[in-house]
């Protein structure tokens, strides 16, 4: 039986209650698994951090690098996902109420899904060396500008993005530096809002290297070939958009909490392949009398909440 269950309370509540009052805690053997090959790497690379910290906001911090005031959240597919409506009401604003206690502190906290620790840990090992600066650097006026074969550039995107690539990309430019493709941004059309012109699907560059002045010298040449209005989504969980600041984007808005499906194995699915006119067709127990996600729930599924985006615009000239 999952812990908490019984009661409606998740994980986390039930962790805080217990530390706060000195009662010990027996975590079984697959608990914190991934979370020690993280500090584990952290320790390789001679990173100082703290651990399971209460006195850095109100919540619980995984792991605190005070250095480089930045902080990292392992959130497991099991413990950080709801199961049912009542707890989805406790977990829904987890994440992103960390988030804006740590951004008020000046804290860059960045958020791990259990799957993708699993499966592009190479990806989350070179983001976390960036973030505290331990990447080789080299600089974007060292680099000439090219525009990239599509097929290059999705193989790029794929080895490089946390997210993976896109198929939907109408310009990839790149940044070549000693005959090498080190940071790209892949532009297509706009799969959500139609009243911009394009849409900046990828910004990416090469695991373990940092382009200073990268991203803005590219999106500097787009501007110079190509006028029409651009939107981009900045993920919360893992940045607070500064590059896009640096490279003169204006903040439209920040958008609402959003989430994603996982399944028992911990695959994740984008909340628009369940809508509810699709599940029908879907699932093996439907009831067109529930909503999406209590049908979800009814077939195993979890859902798992985000930090929201920071939808970015660059307008005409």
């Amino acid at each position: 039986m999952e812990l908490g269950n019984i009661y409606n309370v998740d994980y986390e509540t039930i962790r805080t209650r217990l530390v706060k009052n000195n009662i010990p805690i027996r975590r079984s053997s697959n608990y914190s698994l991934q979370e020690v090959e993280i500090r584990k790497f952290l320790d390789e690379n001679n990173i100082e951090h703290i651990t399971n910290s209460y006195d850095i906001i109100p919540y619980e911090l995984d792991i605190y690098i005070p250095k480089y005031k930045f902080a990292i959240e392992h959130n497991g597919n099991f413990f950080h996902s709801s199961f049912s409506k009542e707890s989805e009401k406790l977990l829904r604003n987890k994440h992103l109420n960390k988030t804006l206690e740590c951004n008020n502190l000046g804290i860059s906290l960045f958020h791990i899904r259990g799957d993708q620790w699993q499966n592009r840990k190479d990806i989350i090992k070179s983001m976390i060396l960036n973030k505290c600066g331990l990447s080789k650097r080299i600089y974007a006026r060292k680099c000439e500008i090219q525009h990239i074969n599509k097929n290059v550039a999705m193989e790029f995107i794929e080895e490089n993005h946390i997210q993976g690539t896109l198929k939907s990309s109408k310009y990839n430019i790149g940044l070549i530096y000693e005959n090498e493709l080190v940071s790209l941004i892949s532009i297509g059309n706009p799969r959500y809002n139609k009243n911009y012109d394009l849409e900046l699907l990828r910004s990416v560059t090469k695991k373990n290297l940092i382009v200073v002045g990268g991203f803005s010298k590219l999106i500097k040449y787009f501007r110079s070939i190509n006028n029409e209005s651009l939107v981009s989504y900045c993920d919360r969980q893992y940045s607070t958009g500064i590059s896009y600041y640096k490279a003169g984007f204006i903040l439209h808005h920040i958008s609402q909490i959003g989430y994603c499906y996982t399944d028992k194995r911990y695959n994740i699915y984008h909340r628009t392949e369940f809508m509810k006119s699709k599940l029908k067709h879907k699932l093996e127990i439907f009831d067109e009398n529930l909503s999406e996600s209590e049908n979800m729930y009814n077939n195993g599924y979890r859902k798992m909440f985000d930090c929201g985006e920071i939808v970015f615009e660059l307008p005409k000239l």
